[in-house]
């Protein structure tokens, strides 16, 4: 990959997919990363250390352990995943060290959290003051993150896709790959499709994925009498997600 190698990025971030997709997509840019994450994943070769990012009383000694970590790294650029306590925590370690911060909202972090309650929204309001660029993947978001600090650098940038071919000619199905939790409202699609699928009897729901509602979304469909229309492939990889 071309580009000016750059020296130290140190990327904060919750142990998920999104996570290690991106740092997968940036790797070959830096000549070290280290990941603070919530959980270390053995999956993935990649440097990492565990924080608690859980808000209560832990906040200042992770805050403070955050900042001992930063220190000892020395990075040339700090790139935080999902504006929620994954920055707000790291941001009042660092915010006045002299380091370049960057942070990218995945969704729910600007679109849902901060209309919950008033300390959500200020944890916001403070990480948004408090980076020198932000990223959104949608002009939406980046317009309602505009609304917690009018100030923000913001670009419109996302993770990209890969190039590999595709099938133009389908059957005829739905397809679903989120995470089985309340976030994704999964059920709605079942719902959605049940009522769909009266009027289309020759398509297909296909959900992939897994999760804690699993097991109450495979039994909403069997309510529902979909249990010949709607099929769980759990967890696949990229090339079966490019078929669907």
């Amino acid at each position: 990959m071309s580009g000016i190698m750059s020296k130290r990025l140190l990327i904060i971030g919750s142990n998920s997919i999104h996570t290690y997709n991106f740092i997968q997509l940036i790797e070959d840019y830096f000549e070290d990363i280290l990941l603070i994450t919530n959980t270390k994943n053995e999956k993935y070769h990649i440097k990492s250390t565990e924080v608690n990012f859980k808000l209560g009383f832990n906040v200042l000694s992770s805050a403070r352990k955050i900042n001992s970590i930063v220190k000892a790294y020395n990075p040339s650029i700090i790139h935080i995943l999902q504006a929620n306590t994954y920055a707000f925590i790291p941001l009042l370690a660092t915010w006045k060290l002299n380091i370049p911060k960057v942070i990218t909202a995945l969704g729910s972090d600007i679109l849902i959290n901060p209309k919950k309650n008033i300390i959500l929204k200020k944890m916001l309001e403070f990480s948004l003051n408090n980076i020198d660029v932000a990223t959104s993947d949608s002009l939406y978001m980046a317009n309602e993150m505009k609304m917690y600090s009018s100030d923000l650098d913001i670009r419109i940038a996302n993770f990209g896709i890969s190039h590999k071919d595709y099938i133009e000619k389908k059957e005829n199905i739905i397809y679903s790959n989120r995470l089985h939790t309340g976030l994704y409202n999964i059920e709605k699609c079942i719902y959605a499709f049940n009522r769909f699928t009266n009027r289309y009897t020759n398509w297909k729901l296909i959900i992939g994925g897994a999760g804690d509602n699993t097991d109450r979304l495979k039994q909403l469909v069997r309510h529902l009498n979909l249990v010949d229309k709607v099929e769980f492939i759990g967890w696949v990889n990229t090339d079966i997600n490019l078929k669907m």
